[in-house]
């Protein structure tokens, strides 16, 4: 799920959920509402910032189960 492979990602750069909407350039609230499962749409373009940040591919992050 995607919340989850956020996290993790997160996790595994020892980074707090500030850490990466810096890195991200994305509101800590809405890292926050996609680890937690609170959101019901993601713009493309957030997530590939996210993706970014966190070093994977779009489609390994996003995609891929």
């Amino acid at each position: 799920m995607i919340y989850s492979k956020v996290k993790v990602g997160r996790i595994k750069k020892k980074w707090s959920q500030t850490d990466l909407s810096l890195q991200a350039n994305v509101c800590r609230s809405t890292i926050s509402k996609i680890e937690n499962g609170y959101i019901d749409e993601i713009k493309l373009g957030t997530l590939k910032k996210i993706s970014a940040a966190l070093n994977s591919s779009f489609e390994e992050l996003f995609l891929s189960e």
